[in-house]
């Protein structure tokens, strides 16, 4: 019992011995109360304020939900278009290799815009240094005979020069016309696009370039060897037959040595067949008649082709024996 009051004794002095801590509020009810001061005049409105407030909520959640819907929209119709106009792989390509024919068309018209823009420079720079030396030449009144005369040549220039760029085009398209009936017929067995020549005018105003377009005069990209072989081929045969009525044409002859290794069946038939309604002389060297007897049979037989003499050259060395040429020969056979 003593023990149990003892020891409340000791709990009260623990009590009393410790320091009683005071919290002093002052500084931040006075920083309350300076607020408080600054916001008085705001207080007599802050009802107005939050109707004010909760209407703009309400307007812009309106907003909100007005340009969710409208996006809504917008992507339905956009996943519609995807669905509709769902691309496979050469649908793709194709509108790649369009695009890429654009830009290319779109980067050359620029390099030619520069090209005549400094082309232009150079002749204004020229026709005032021409200008600044006739004015040299005559001092005073120039007689009226002689305006005259000047504007009658002038006149003249105009229509010769108009006349020969007439016929000069009427030329290309003859040319041009030519080319592509050689080309079709060289390419009729081929079931791809073939597309059309165009003799396209460089910059300079005097030379032709033959490229391939299609009837939306855009270019054509990504030729094989075959197809540029044929165009150049085409072009050049389109010289030629332009002037059959004339006998300078027998002096052309065509000499060429494997040609067709980049061609096709078709292409190669197609070669052979207007090779020989061009040239009255051809000297053509192929290895795809040695190899594919088939095709040298067509050839033989093919009634379109205006055939001359035809022979097979086979080398007559052993198999053993062709680690050098000290014993080689050839054969020549007649097939016709």
């Amino acid at each position: 019992m003593k023990e149990l009051i003892d020891r409340s004794k000791m709990k009260i002095k623990k009590l009393e011995d410790e320091e009683v801590t005071l919290h002093n509020f002052s500084s931040d009810l006075k920083k309350l109360y300076q607020n408080g001061l600054g916001m008085s005049h705001n207080i007599k409105n802050i009802d107005d304020d939050i109707a004010s407030t909760f209407r703009k909520i309400k307007k812009l959640d309106k907003k909100r939900k007005t340009l969710y819907e409208d996006l809504m929209k917008i992507e339905a119709e956009k996943n519609s278009l995807i669905v509709d106009a769902a691309l496979n792989v050469s649908q793709a390509s194709n509108i790649l290799n369009e695009y890429s024919a654009q830009n290319d068309l779109a980067k050359r018209s620029m390099n030619e815009v520069n090209s005549n823009a400094n082309i232009l420079i150079k002749r204004k720079e020229e026709l005032a240094k021409i200008e600044a030396e006739l004015s040299k030449l005559v001092i005073g009144e120039i007689p009226a005979y002689l305006k005259e005369k000047l504007k009658v040549l002038e006149e003249f220039h105009k229509v010769a020069h108009s006349t020969r760029k007439r016929v000069f085009n009427k030329l290309v398209q003859v040319l041009e016309q030519e080319a592509n009936k050689h080309y079709q017929v060289m390419t009729e067995g081929n079931m791809s696009a073939r597309g059309i020549i165009k003799l396209k005018e460089l910059s300079n105003g005097k030379n032709y370039m033959p490229e391939l377009v299609d009837d939306q005069g855009n270019v054509l990209l990504q030729l094989n060897t075959g197809n540029i072989i044929l165009i150049k081929l085409a072009t050049i045969m389109a010289i030629i037959s332009a002037r059959q009525g004339s006998r300078d044409t027998d002096l052309y002859t065509l000499i060429t040595d494997a040609p067709m290794s980049v061609f096709g069946e078709d292409y190669t038939m197609g070669f052979c067949k207007t090779v020989s309604q061009v040239y009255r002389q051809s000297i053509i060297m192929s290895k795809e008649f040695y190899k594919n007897v088939a095709l040298r049979e067509q050839l033989l037989t093919n009634p379109e082709i205006k055939l001359g003499k035809v022979y097979l050259i086979t080398p007559s060395i052993a198999e053993n024996a062709r680690s050098n040429r000290n014993s080689l020969s050839t054969n020549i056979a007649k097939l016709n």
